[in-house]
C-alpha cells in the first residue's frame, strides 16, 4: 500500500457524522478543487486532518478559510479551539510546508523511515 486513506460509501457517512469531524469541499465554477476535513478533540485541539486539492490556483486561499473554520470550531464538550495543527509528509506538495510555516504553524516532530515515499 502507498499510504493511500480510502474509504468507500458508507465509510464516508461513518466519518464524516462523527460529532467532532467537520468537513467541507471547495468549489470554483461547479468544479471540485479542493477537500477539508477538521477533527476536534476534548482539550479543544483542532486537527486539519485531510487537506486535499486538484490544482494549485486556489491552495493558499482554501487553507486560509480552512484555518478560520478550524479556529471556530468547538470542541465536543464546547469548548473553543485552543490549538490548530496540520500533519505533513514528504509526499506533500513542494510548497506545503513552506505555507503553512508562512501561516504561522511550525515542526512540532519529524519522523524518518515511517514508509515509502
Amino acid at each position: 500500500m502507498d499510504g493511500t486513506f480510502v474509504l468507500v460509501g458508507a465509510q464516508w457517512e461513518q466519518e464524516l457524522t462523527r460529532p467532532a469531524v467537520r468537513a467541507w469541499s471547495a468549489r470554483a465554477k461547479q468544479e471540485v478543487i479542493g477537500f477539508v476535513e477538521l477533527e476536534a478533540d476534548e482539550q479543544g485541539d483542532v486537527g486539519i486532518v485531510v487537506f486535499g486539492l486538484v490544482g494549485r490556483e486556489f491552495g493558499g486561499a482554501f487553507f486560509a478559510s480552512a484555518m478560520r473554520l478550524a479556529r471556530g470550531m468547538r470542541a465536543p464538550g464546547g469548548l473553543s479551539a485552543r490549538r490548530v495543527w496540520v500533519q505533513t509528509s514528504s509526499r506533500d506538495h513542494p510548497y506545503g510546508r513552506p505555507n503553512y510555516e508562512s501561516r504561522g504553524f511550525h515542526a512540532f516532530r519529524t519522523e524518518q523511515g515511517l514508509g515509502t515515499p
